[in-house]
């Protein structure tokens, strides 16, 4: 399967048709991570993807990148370069001390660093480089990485979008990896797509191989179904009674009711221990249906309370019931801590998205799941 990294800068995100676009691109191309350069924002599918920040800087993020499935890892710098060349100076010490701390580790460097490093990345040319270019060019020696093999459009900025005239073009997004990239991911490349609602081309990192392929789901041959004895056999086999099965590494005591797996049996109760603590009506208690009463109960549904409480009982039976998909048919699983921390990351995504009036007790909620507010809306805390 294939990894996808992209970067583009996106003047003007506020933006509905442009948030609406973006969200458009990350899904036509499948994305597992995607910064969109707007001094900067990043997001990822933390199903594919784990990243950790080691530093932000006015011109660049510096993070480690884990690909979950393969636990591919490598060194990442988003770039949003000033127009300043004199900022831009302080942005190349950056990355050459990123480098030292890289080591011989795999690096990519993406984004938009508002200079070319040659003449011929400008539509109009030029007779000789100026001191701007040369201390790019100087600063890219020092990292020692080059731009990965890729394709797409050659000028990824436009003078003008709207103007199909424009001729002044140039090379100001890249993608850049330093040998050991290289080496490890052998079968990447760039591409760098058409503009459409930015003055930039987005700019995409294609891994091949760096996630490994799904199993193939089941298939049944249907000359089987023609074998004499088929069906008493498949009944034989049926009706046998069962007295275990792999689900049971997480939960061996009971048969498998919904009641006994979400709440019941040891992990789950483990899991519901510390997420019933953020809960503001429901308690340790309460199994599946008395808390599914306390959400239908109209008299407190405007309640933020409720609403969180809703989160957190949908967010903890999803989970669960995913690590006993898991479990049951990759015989792979996670610890308590990790589906805790997959929940709380679901729940806390969510209360980001919701408007809430300011009040003590909202306040109060918020702080538990470390937000803050402005304008009632809820934000990360720094």
């Amino acid at each position: 399967m294939e990894f996808k990294f992209s970067v583009w800068n996106i003047r003007g995100m506020s933006n509905e048709f442009k948030q609406n676009e973006a969200v458009k691109f990350i899904r036509d191309e499948k994305l597992q991570y995607s910064p969109l350069s707007c001094r900067v924002v990043f997001g990822w599918n933390p199903y594919y993807v784990k990243v950790m920040v080691v530093n932000m800087t006015a011109q660049s993020i510096m993070c480690t990148v884990e690909l979950v499935q393969s636990k591919f890892k490598f060194y990442c710098s988003i770039v949003y370069a000033s127009n300043s060349g004199s900022e831009r100076r302080i942005l190349w010490d950056d990355l050459i001390l990123y480098k030292q701390a890289v080591g011989n580790n795999p690096w990519v460097i993406m984004g938009d660093f508002n200079v070319t490093l040659d003449i011929s990345e400008h539509s109009a040319g030029g007779s000789h480089n100026n001191m701007d270019m040369n201390e790019f060019k100087e600063a890219v020696n020092k990292m020692e990485v080059d731009d990965i093999c890729s394709s797409g459009f050659h000028f990824t900025w436009t003078k003008s979008l709207k103007n199909p005239n424009c001729n002044t073009l140039k090379k100001l997004d890249r993608i850049l990896v330093n040998e050991e990239f290289i080496n490890k991911f052998q079968n990447a490349y760039g591409v760098f797509l058409p503009y459409t609602i930015s003055d930039h081309s987005p700019s995409v990192l294609i891994i091949k191989d760096g996630m490994p392929k799904k199993q193939r789901s089941f298939r049944f041959s249907n000359f089987i179904y023609d074998k004499e004895g088929f069906l008493e056999t498949v009944k034989k086999e049926w009706d046998q009674e069962i007295h275990g099965c792999h689900m049971y590494s997480l939960c061996n005591t009971r048969s498998d009711s919904h009641e006994h797996l979400f709440f019941q049996c040891s992990f789950a109760n483990k899991v519901w221990e510390v997420m019933v603590q953020n809960a503001s009506f429901m308690n340790k208690n309460h199994g599946l249906l008395t808390s599914c009463r306390y959400i239908a109960n109209k008299q407190i549904k405007n309640n933020f309370g409720w609403t969180v409480d809703k989160l957190i009982l949908a967010a903890s039976v999803y989970f669960i019931w995913q690590e006993r998909n898991r479990r049951l048919f990759t015989r792979d699983g996670r610890n308590v801590d990790s589906v805790i921390c997959c929940i709380k990351d679901s729940v806390k995504t969510r209360l980001l998205a919701l408007k809430v009036k300011k009040s003590t007790k909202a306040q109060r909620i918020a702080s538990k799941w470390g937000l803050k507010w402005s304008n009632n809306e809820m934000f990360e805390a720094c």
